[in-house]
């Protein structure tokens, strides 16, 4: 199992999104003693509630020749309404000088419709920034406090969820060796009681009610063998906030990415992983994503793999899920560091099969993980995809509405 990639970032200008794709201009890469913004993490959400969706990343400035601190900050690019497609209004929002940002969950955590902020950090804890609820698409000052990070711990990866069924979004946290949750306060927004740990766990985390109780369920990973077992935590029905000994379903390889989702519609939610595959030890490795296929409540079977297609491929970092050509089937869209995006479209027999493969810009920056997301970027009711491949990227699906995407745009690439 793969943590994190050493990160080795270059600047750029920032550039403007236009809706329809095109090329995204010309940059040149400095060298790597050069100073430069370094991005982490990328969501996409409606941030200002204008009903316009945005693009929210974490990044750090990093001076080779300067220790640190170094200043890392989340940022925000605002889609305009009078131009959708269009981000280039960009608002940050600082971490301060010795925080290191890795994952970020955008969730609302206040309930009042607006998405808050939170970031987790290398042995640093996690900072929650709340929006202020006077200043739409402004945050307040950033707080940090402790998860069960240590010495040993290394990165936190977390996602959100109601684990105590109180309506409030708790954490769920992964590090590389246990897996555990924080309740919110319902009486404080924004802040978390101490861990409880769930178990085992490593490397990814999802959650959702997997087998359809009305509990929460945990999805991570035991990455302690050659290849990754999926471990699958569910709650005890008897007792809201406790988890039972977890399912264990193998996968065959390593895991970088998981996505639950009712794949084939039997209104049974089903597991998507994505990573990569080494033939042996010191040998070559090959990207693969895969579906564990819930048959029956918390029965699983894995579909074979689908290897990537097309060199270099030597793993996914991302994954998303999405009916991307309109036909009610759900399809799987895969990008890795560097890139390229690959579009898998659903066929009606419940497979399959790649339907685009497209080139990345020579990325400006590296990152510690490649990622995905779908959504309508441009306004047009047609899903598009944002990805970070070494730079932040918006694809534009075509007005055919069939799946297929314009050429990547840079959306933003620097400070």
């Amino acid at each position: 199992m793969r943590f994190l990639r050493l990160v080795c970032a270059t600047a750029c200008l920032s550039l403007a999104a236009c809706g329809g794709g095109g090329g995204g201009g010309d940059v040149v890469v400095l060298g790597e003693r050069v100073p430069h913004t370094a991005y982490y993490a990328l969501g996409v959400i409606d941030f200002d509630g204008d009903g316009f969706n945005d693009l929210v990343a974490t990044s750090k400035f990093l001076d080779p020749d300067r220790a640190e601190p170094h200043p890392a900050t989340v940022e925000v690019f605002r889609q305009l309404p009078s131009r959708p497609g269009t981000f280039d209004v960009l608002i940050k929002f600082s971490l301060g000088a010795t925080f290191s940002p890795y994952e970020m969950v955008l969730a609302d955590l206040q309930m009042d419709s607006l998405p808050d902020v939170l970031v987790s950090g290398y042995e640093s804890g996690m900072f929650v920034a709340l929006q202020d609820p006077a200043n739409p698409s402004s945050l307040l000052p950033p707080k940090q406090f402790d998860t069960l990070a240590d010495p040993l711990s290394g990165w936190i990866r977390f996602t959100t969820g109601d684990i105590d069924l109180d309506g409030r979004p708790d954490l769920v946290l992964v590090n590389d060796k246990q897996v555990a949750y924080q309740l919110q306060d319902s009486s404080n927004p924004g802040q978390f009681l101490g861990p409880q740990l769930v178990g085992e766990g490593a490397g990814i985390v999802a959650t959702a009610d997997l087998n359809a109780d009305g509990l929460l369920d945990i999805v991570t990973l035991d990455a302690t063998g050659p290849a990754d077992t999926v471990l699958y935590h569910r709650q005890n029905p008897n007792v809201v906030g406790q988890f039972i000994t977890p399912l264990r379903l193998p996968v065959g390889f390593s895991i970088e990415d998981v996505k639950l989702a009712d794949i084939d519609g039997d209104s049974r939610l089903d597991i998507l992983l994505c990573g990569f595959d080494a033939a042996s030890q010191f040998g070559p490795i090959y990207g693969s994503w895969t579906v564990l296929r819930q048959s029956q409540p918390d029965r699983f079977i894995r579909d074979e793999p689908y290897p990537a297609n097309y060199l270099d491929a030597d793993w996914f970092d991302g994954m998303d899920v999405a009916d991307v050509n309109g036909d009610g089937r759900l399809d799987v869209i895969t990008t890795e560091q560097r890139g390229p995006i690959q579009v898998y479209l659903q066929a009606s027999s419940g497979t399959f099969s790649l339907s685009s493969t497209i080139a990345a810009p020579v990325p400006t920056s590296s990152l510690s993980d490649g990622s995905v997301q779908v959504a309508d970027l441009n306004d047009d009711g047609l899903p598009d995809i944002a990805a970070y491949t070494g730079d932040i990227l918006v694809l534009f699906q075509n007005d055919s509405g069939d799946g297929s995407f314009a050429s990547p745009v840079r959306t933003s690439a620097g400070n």
